[in-house]
């Protein structure tokens, strides 16, 4: 590659990284998802309607065009971040739909949404965060799942006779415990229900709101912020370890140097410089 079209390159990156870029990329994407609304609607003025269309399709152009100047700016590493692979599958979608032939696939427009996540990268770590999770919080669901049916059962057992509607079958009964577990002031309205004609419905409804509410629901809650909190961890750490290695070459910001490091660690690196001169004059 000649230095010419490797400089042209590396302007044309720091360009996508720019703040400007991503001001102007947030504020196209936003019109863009409330005028696909607008398109999808059932009622519309036919001027502001023809209007629309044509800013929807001016939006897949300019898109196209973006994508294939970051893959320009990129090369074959563009590929390799999985956020730009879903930006360039979003764009492949939308020119499917460039036609507006396939009402489906001019909903799937709509993903275009998603891609503020790919240009901010406090989206990216959530999703990242939640995505390690994942283990975790399937093997919640699957104990949330069992303890779920086990109380079904159970109110099955106790309830099913004098409350059809709400524990004579089995999966009446999960739906029952489910929306028990999710909306707060449902549980209480269940109790009072039951205990029209079961005084002891307590001793079925608290454990079943302990267990499930306050100790598995909770529980998701808990993975979720452990995740994102190693995540936290995790990117200072890399962090950091870019810092220090920009700081050996002496390539480092007094604001990279104020945020990575603490005053102690500032005094001895200090120390460290004054030792590396000093070793430099000597062999002078």
């Amino acid at each position: 590659m000649t230095p010419h079209a490797q400089n042209f390159r590396e302007k044309l990156g720091a360009f996508f990284e720019s703040h400007s870029y991503h001001v102007a990329l947030t504020a196209l994407l936003i019109l863009s998802i409330f005028s696909i609304g607008y398109e999808l609607s059932t009622t519309q003025t036919e001027g502001l309607a023809h209007a629309v269309f044509l800013f929807n399709r001016l939006v897949v152009v300019v898109f196209t065009i973006e994508i294939v100047a970051r893959i320009i700016a990129h090369g074959p590493a563009f590929f390799k971040d999985p956020w730009h692979v879903f930006d360039f599958v979003v764009i492949i979608v939308s020119l499917i739909s460039f036609g507006g032939y396939f009402q489906l696939f001019r909903a799937f427009r709509l993903f275009w949404l998603l891609r503020l996540v790919s240009i901010f990268p406090q989206f990216q770590h959530i999703v990242d965060a939640i995505g390690k999770a994942i283990p975790h919080l399937v093997s919640t669901a699957v104990l949330m799942f069992v303890a779920v049916y086990i109380f079904a059962l159970l109110g099955m057992a106790c309830f099913g006779a004098d409350h059809p509607e709400m524990y004579g079958t089995i999966w009446g009964a999960m739906i029952t415990i489910f929306k028990s577990v999710m909306m707060e002031h449902t549980w209480s309205d269940q109790l009072a229900e039951l205990s029209k004609t079961t005084p002891y419905a307590w001793v079925f409804v608290v454990p079943m709101i302990i267990v499930l509410n306050f100790l598995l629901l909770q529980l998701v809650f808990g993975i979720v912020i452990g995740a994102l909190m190693r995540q936290h961890a995790e990117e200072e750490h890399v962090a950091k370890h870019h810092f220090f290695a920009k700081w050996l070459k002496g390539d480092h910001t007094s604001e990279e140097e104020q945020h990575h490091i603490s005053a102690e660690t500032k005094i001895l690196l200090h120390e460290i410089q004054k030792l590396k001169q000093e070793v430099k004059d000597l062999k002078k």
